[in-house]
């Protein structure tokens, strides 16, 4: 027998296993590739989240801001066909849409027409809405025309207006609302909006003006 040729079969043998896996790698190996592949596309699907959820926070903003540009500028109201005195954003606490209300007539609902819904991104919702550091269940943020002044009204569940905050009709001007007595309290209020993830988003609507300021995404 040669021995130098089975020397070299042998030697052969040992550096061929030398780069191979033993089936306690391999298992290794591709657990490893699925936990980091799940971990990767769960972050990306929160990162999706929350860019969701600052999205319809900042949609809020807009739709603010233009229910009070609508009030200064003298919007036709497209189902009336007339200017309404004001223009009003509703929110109700926990619920997936808000809805753009026109305030056209004294002696009609307290809670202006309605000319259209604006519904969140699938997966947001309206956590809570504030007045004043208290929760309530609705919340409208009103615009006089033309002026652009801000009143902002809670109403509980029953739809009863909290702090005696109804707003009246101006005897003075018909044109003009304003606050009812007993003296209108005044607040700012906090609109937090929620992800499927509890991911959470506040916005805030100064009273004096108007304006509104959208905060960072918070983590559960």
């Amino acid at each position: 027998m040669n021995l130098n040729k089975f020397r070299q079969i042998s030697i052969n043998f040992k550096d061929q296993r030398s780069f191979g896996f033993t089936l306690l790698e391999i298992i290794i190996t591709v657990g490893l590739i699925f936990f980091l592949t799940g971990a990767f596309v769960l972050t990306l699907r929160r990162s999706a989240g929350t860019a969701q959820l600052k999205d319809a926070a900042q949609q809020l903003q807009s739709e603010i801001r233009g229910a009070k540009n609508d009030a200064m500028s003298g919007k036709v109201d497209p189902g009336t066909g007339t200017v309404p005195k004001a223009k009003a954003i509703r929110l109700n606490a926990t619920a997936d849409n808000y809805d753009l209300r026109n305030y056209t007539d004294p002696f009609g609902s307290p809670n202006g027409i309605q000319e259209r819904i604006i519904n969140l991104p699938s997966g947001v919702t309206i956590e809570r809405v504030n007045f004043n550091s208290t929760d309530t269940a609705w919340l409208h943020v009103i615009f006089n025309s033309p002026s652009g002044t801000a009143y902002i009204v809670p109403y509980d569940t029953l739809g009863n207006p909290l702090y005696e905050n109804i707003v009246t009709w101006n005897t003075t001007d018909p044109n003009d609302i304003k606050p009812s007595d007993p003296p209108y309290v005044s607040g700012d209020a906090v609109i937090a909006l929620k992800n499927d993830n509890n991911f959470r988003i506040e916005i805030t609507v100064d009273y004096e003006s108007g304006s509104v300021d959208v905060g960072n995404v918070q983590a559960p």
